[in-house]
């Protein structure tokens, strides 16, 4: 018969596992790297290991609570200010923080660092279990300090973070829009509703730990709740998180000026950069570029870089170091770009006009509308639905 403990334990790791699964699925299998992925790899990160700190006291590990005390708040106190560099990072605002800012974000979670350090260090070993155990209790003054450290921790420090976080996710959110009215192209990776989403994953994540942590009697349905919300919050964050990078990477090396009907020459690949482009180089992206163009394999949803390679007769390594280095693009740069002309095509097409843009984005070989709609906005600054209307209008 499955016990009260053991069924605490399958519900306390659950979402340790989840956030673990996220962090390593976005770093590992995803090693592209960019800032808004470096900050939410960090923000992945820290919840994960926050959590397995909160796991480990909340099931009495106090072997192993002991070393993870020290970082325990600390983490917690980090939430926030690595989720404004993601959005940031997210936003476009690429402007360095200067050093008073930096003190701003970070001093909260570095004064409790600095506090129990000090305290910490002043225990004697054999006590400090003892002592951990019963941090409810004011009955020595290690216990008293660490449980006022915890309450001014979860109580003050978190909710003044929660409204500076609010206040600046408004303010981005303004210049956020203003930015994208101006110049629709720039920022066409950025998907409001999910920016949302995972502002409010984060929220749920913290308030239902500042709860939990008050919470003195801890039944066995208060457990069950607060690692629902802690499997609904991490989910969120991860799988969106994941969803927005992968947007990101689709439309970040799109080639906006060009066309696939322009001849490519040494000339105009000099001017990006590529000045030690050779003779045989220009060569294989004029047959790549009349290869995508004639026999159309970038209408193939699934098609890989390998798939590429072996319709050209090269090699993999070989078509990546042209497309990224001679073209300076990346394999979804060039594949969308090809795809988004494609779909151009259909929209301007009367036997197409009552087509649902997602049947035109499955033609042109994209997976998603998301995916199609930034890759569309960036090259013509227009949804395809804008681009459509206007087309049939004049």
């Amino acid at each position: 018969m499955i016990s009260d403990a053991d069924i605490n334990v399958s519900l306390f790791l659950l979402p340790v596992y989840q956030l673990i699964f996220f962090t390593i699925l976005l770093s590992y299998f995803n090693p592209k790297k960019n800032r808004q992925k470096f900050f939410i790899g960090i923000l992945l990160t820290i919840l994960t290991f926050f959590l397995a700190c909160s796991t480990s006291y909340y099931l009495g590990y106090l072997i192993i609570y002991r070393y993870c005390f020290i970082v325990h708040l600390p983490l917690f106190l980090l939430i926030i200010p690595v989720y404004y560099l993601y959005l940031n990072s997210l936003a476009g605002i690429n402007n360095p923080l200067n050093i008073r800012k930096l003190i701003i974000l970070f001093l909260p979670s570095a004064s409790i660092l600095f506090i129990n350090i000090i305290v910490f260090s002043s225990v004697p070993e054999p006590r400090l279990e003892i002592y951990l155990s019963k941090l409810s209790a004011f009955n020595n003054p290690f216990s008293r300090l660490l449980q006022q450290v915890q309450i001014v921790g979860f109580g003050i420090l978190l909710p003044v973070q929660i409204f500076f976080l609010i206040r600046k996710y408004l303010i981005v959110m303004k210049v956020t829009k203003t930015n994208i009215s101006s110049n629709p192209q720039i920022l066409s990776y950025f998907n409001i509703q999910w920016a949302l989403l995972i502002l409010i994953g984060v929220l749920i994540f913290i308030i239902s730990n500042i709860i939990f942590f008050f919470i003195s009697e801890k039944t066995i349905l208060t457990i069950a709740f607060y690692n629902l919300l802690m499997l609904l919050s991490g989910g969120i964050i991860g799988y969106l998180g994941m969803k927005q990078d992968s947007l990101y990477n689709q439309v970040s090396k799109i080639q906006i000026t060009h066309s696939n009907n322009k001849k490519f020459s040494r000339k105009k690949n000099q001017q990006n950069g590529n000045s030690d482009i050779n003779d045989n180089q220009v060569e294989f992206i004029k047959n790549l570029r009349e290869f995508l163009a004639t026999k159309k394999t970038y209408m193939n949803k699934n098609l890989t870089t390998s798939d590429l390679a072996k319709e050209l007769g090269t090699s993999i390594r070989e078509l990546s170091n042209i497309i990224n280095n001679s073209m300076n693009t990346n394999f979804h740069g060039l594949i969308n770009e090809y795809r988004v002309m494609e779909a151009k095509e259909m929209l301007r097409r009367k036997e197409y006009a009552n087509l649902k843009i997602e049947v035109i984005s499955n033609k042109a070989g994209f997976r998603s509308k998301s995916s199609f709609n930034a890759c569309f906005k960036t090259i013509t600054g227009k949804t395809p639905s804008e681009y459509r209307d206007e087309f049939f209008q004049h």
